[in-house]
């Protein structure tokens, strides 16, 4: 998309999660002015850690999405990101899940494939 330089066009995104940083990214890579809006204090939505009690949530610090070279979501990080200089170390096992003695190692199919039943007891 070409543009004038005197019509120049500001995008506001609310949110610095991974989409919105991304979004904001190719925007500007595109020649639009970006200003980015987030309700916390640090960005990156899912993929931080925060605090819920006594306990520390970590959204994404072992397995991040699109980083192994046959994803599809492997070209877009490359073009945001330099991949060849930031160590990935993937595992055969990125999660297992277990719910009523029911296990899934790889958290895909989980709950596309067992009753709802088995995952929530009736109200």
């Amino acid at each position: 998309m070409e543009q004038n330089v005197k019509e120049k066009i500001k995008v506001n995104i609310i949110g610095a999660g991974v989409s919105g940083l991304c979004a904001g990214s190719y925007l500007q890579m595109n020649g639009f002015e970006v200003e980015i809006f987030e309700k916390h204090a640090i960005p990156g939505g899912l993929c931080t850690s925060w605090k819920k009690g006594d306990y520390t949530v970590d959204g994404s610090i072992h397995w991040i999405l699109g980083t192994d070279k046959g994803s599809g979501f492997y070209f877009m990080w490359s073009e945001l990101l330099d991949l060849k200089n930031i160590p990935f170390h993937h595992h055969d096992e990125r999660i297992c899940l277990e719910v009523n003695k029911h296990t899934d190692k790889y958290g895909s199919k989980f709950f596309m494939s067992i009753p709802i039943s088995i995952v929530c007891k009736p109200i």
